[in-house]
């Protein structure tokens, strides 16, 4: 049975106010500045601008000091990466068996989890030596999955990404930006990403994403196997699979 939605007087008022600044936000296509968002919460000026400061102080909301203009923040991430994956898993599950069946490898399933990826399922086919990744959160710049989510970003957030220091991971890690550059533009074009000894030696991985009804990725699809069974020279005969398996996914959930 639904649950009935509380009456307004059992509601605490500034903390309705804070969430409808939230969700203003999270509506809009473009970053939002305060004068806007005050109006579209139905608040004055000083009470959006204390309410707006809350929400920074907690990371919800990021504020770009040049415009004033305002952004959904990392916490809104952090906050959505300890929702239960169960469901997700549950309908993923069979894709991702009948992907190991098709390649003779092992298949895992992750969803992006702040600055990382987590990977939080894992078909295991019955070979001596196997990848065992779930679990794990994992990098962006040096897996194939990190690469597709970078491929994700827009310019300006690709740029924040690799003003960074990328730290290696192997002696293989690509930790010039440039060159990771280079990595994210070939993802998008051919939809596939690749790590090839870039996170731990001796495993690679070929990765697809699965998205949501506005294109945005919420999944990632790979193909993992030790490099001998794993080669470059497989990336054109894997990638129409991984494509296939992550478009099945996409529709599988609804698009969210």
């Amino acid at each position: 049975m639904a649950r009935s939605s509380p009456s307004p007087e059992r509601l605490i008022q500034s903390v309705d106010r804070a969430l409808t600044l939230l969700e203003a936000i999270a509506a809009r296509d473009e970053p939002s500045n305060g004068p806007d968002l005050a109006r579209a919460a139905g608040v004055n000026r000083s009470t959006a601008w204390r309410l707006l400061a809350t929400l920074e102080h907690h990371q919800l909301i990021d504020r770009d000091p040049r415009t004033g203009h305002y952004t959904i923040g990392l916490g809104v991430a952090k906050l959505a990466a300890h929702v239960d994956h169960a469901g997700l898993v549950r309908r993923a599950r069979p894709i991702l068996e009948r992907l190991a069946e098709e390649t003779g490898e092992s298949t895992g399933l992750s969803v992006p989890h702040a600055t990382r990826v987590l990977v939080v399922d894992q078909v295991t086919v019955p070979h001596m030596v196997i990848v065992q990744f779930v679990g794990r959160e994992v990098p962006l710049h040096c897996t194939s999955v990190g690469k597709l989510l970078l491929a994700s970003f827009s310019d300006e957030e690709l740029d924040a990404f690799l003003a960074r220091p990328l730290a290696p991971c192997t002696a293989k890690t690509i930790t010039d930006p440039q060159l990771v550059r280079r990595e994210v533009e070939r993802v998008r074009e051919r939809g596939v990403a690749t790590t090839f000894g870039e996170y731990e030696l001796g495993a690679n991985g070929f990765s697809a994403a699965a998205r949501d009804s506005s294109g945005t990725p919420f999944a990632f699809v790979t193909v993992m196997a030790p490099e001998f069974r794993l080669p470059a020279s497989r990336v054109d005969e894997l990638a129409p699979k991984l494509l296939a398996a992550a478009d099945e996914l996409s529709e599988a959930v609804g698009g969210l």
